[in-house]
């Protein structure tokens, strides 16, 4: 095990000397390449927790539903917290590159059949990402799948337009900022002529926020507490509701512990603290999402 643990520290220096050497001849190559050596290095930052976490959409609602293992969901929730609360800082002194999506039906139905997708293949993008360093097979062919079915899907045209409603196309059509020439397969006239059109609400910017002065409470209050932390914690309740208060008042039970609110707060936290690993890679996920959006603003 010694003489394993030694040959992958060494794989692991040999990986970031190269990877060293990479960003320094991209650099000297042309100075706009930084934006590609950040990513580079971030993709590597992400790789490394990830694994490390064992991070996947996939597993946390399989394992949750499935197996009724709450770890995945656990972590993914305490990640999301995280760079909110690293979000309020960025958006409080105007560093965010964050723009909401348009809100609508569509968001709905994509992540259902995202949904579906992912456990199908036994993983979602970025957990088959790292898997493939691992040398999973069915991986490779869940990436190869997301690459060429997304290239494919969004250039088909000829019929498929044809069965799309004509005030989709119409409003397309009336776009001024792409060329007419461009506007091609179903998905332009889907995205030009519907996703856009919906909303991207901003709560820290609705009518309902504007009575609070300070901006970084504004977005604390409304992106942060609100959208983020209260839902989350309202999940993580039902989660130990659903899947650990049971076993665990049962274990205080025998042994003669109180099994009032003090001891659902106990088994909640010791819920959120299981995995130790997965907590902390997702405070670790969250924090350097938000230093990988504060990167991207320095470097604009």
């Amino acid at each position: 095990m010694e003489k394993d643990e030694k040959r992958n520290v060494l794989w692991a220096f040999i990986i970031t000397g190269i990877l060293i050497l990479i960003s320094i001849t991209y650099y000297k190559v042309n100075v706009y390449y930084m934006y590609l050596i950040v990513y580079i290095w971030f993709g590597f930052a992400y790789g490394m927790m990830l694994q490390y976490g064992r991070f996947c959409m996939a597993s946390a609602s399989r394992d949750l539903f499935a197996a009724g293992v709450p770890r995945m969901a656990v972590g993914i929730l305490i990640a999301l917290v995280f760079f909110s609360l690293v979000g309020v800082m960025l958006s409080a002194t105007n560093m965010s590159t964050f723009h909401a999506g348009p809100l609508g039906p569509h968001e709905l139905i994509g992540g259902l059949i995202f949904g579906v997708g992912m456990v199908l293949a036994g993983g979602c993008a970025s957990g088959s990402l790292y898997k493939i360093g691992e040398g999973n097979g069915t991986s490779v062919l869940a990436i190869l799948g997301i690459s060429f079915g997304q290239a494919v899907f969004v250039d088909i045209g000829g019929f498929f337009n044809k069965l799309l409603p004509q005030s989709w196309v119409e409003t397309a059509r009336a776009t001024t900022w792409v060329p007419k020439e461009k506007i091609t397969s179903w998905f332009d006239h889907y995205l030009l002529g519907y996703v856009l059109n919906k909303p991207q609400i901003l709560l820290s910017d609705t009518d309902a926020m504007s009575a609070v002065s300070s901006n970084t409470m504004r977005f604390f209050i409304a992106n942060s507490l609100v959208n983020t932390i209260l839902p989350s914690i309202l999940l993580l309740a039902l989660i130990y509701y659903a899947y650990i208060r049971k076993g665990f008042i049962k274990k205080r039970k025998k042994a003669k512990a109180s099994t009032g609110l003090g001891a659902h707060a106990a088994g909640l936290w010791k819920m959120i603290t299981a995995s130790k690993r997965t907590t902390l890679m997702g405070i670790l996920i969250g924090i350097t999402a938000g230093i990988h959006i504060l990167s991207m603003k320095g470097m604009q």
